[in-house]
């Protein structure tokens, strides 16, 4: 309800009006993966992060980096903890002595 009423500045609504909102919210279609992708491009959140292995050696995958967006996305990728991730970005960008990782900047700018 907090929500709810921060929404309508902080206007009462009635039991009707709440249980009609309700009501289209929840049959209203849930986001495609387009649209996720889209909304999380354009948080502020969302920069891009160059992951390669620090050898020089090719991914699994026969590439030589991959591109990730937000830190968890790289820490999962990595198998290491966010902390390790930032703390990487400032000092020499190498984590746990196997990848090597360089921030590109912001998603939308």
């Amino acid at each position: 309800m907090r929500l709810l009423e921060l929404l309508t500045g902080g206007k009462k609504l009635s039991p009707i009006t709440v249980a009609r909102i309700t009501a289209a919210s929840l049959a209203r279609d849930p986001m495609t993966d387009a649209t996720k992708a889209l909304v999380s491009a354009n948080s502020a959140k969302a920069e891009l992060f160059n992951i390669s292995l620090a050898s020089g050696a090719p991914l699994a995958d026969g590439s030589n980096h991959i591109t990730l967006r937000t830190i968890p996305v790289v820490s999962d990728y990595v198998g290491c903890n966010e902390k390790t991730v930032r703390r990487a970005l400032q000092s020499n960008g190498v984590i746990k002595r196997k990848w090597l990782i360089k921030r590109l900047g912001k998603v939308n700018s």
